[in-house]
């Protein structure tokens, strides 16, 4: 399984592992997969946020292309 999904899943507290078994949150599903959404959401605006600035490295729109992706999840 993809380490950074596991790692939004036990952030986000729906699921957790003891041993060596992982388990699921079933207490408040929605709310835990409400925040796995918005932390996938997140890293993929970083991921598109590095990618601008490395496409438009040293140009004028480097800054401002950046900052209006990195500000999508702030409305």
């Amino acid at each position: 399984m993809n380490q950074k999904i596991i790692e939004f899943a036990v952030k986000a507290g729906l699921a957790y592992k003891t041993g060596s078994r992982w388990w699921i949150d079933a207490g408040e599903v929605d709310i835990h997969l409400e925040r796995f959404a918005e932390l996938v959401r997140q890293d993929e605006r970083e991921e598109c946020a590095t990618l601008c600035k490395v496409m438009l490295w040293r140009t004028p729109y480097e800054v401002v292309v950046e900052a209006r992706i990195r500000g999508r999840g702030n409305t």
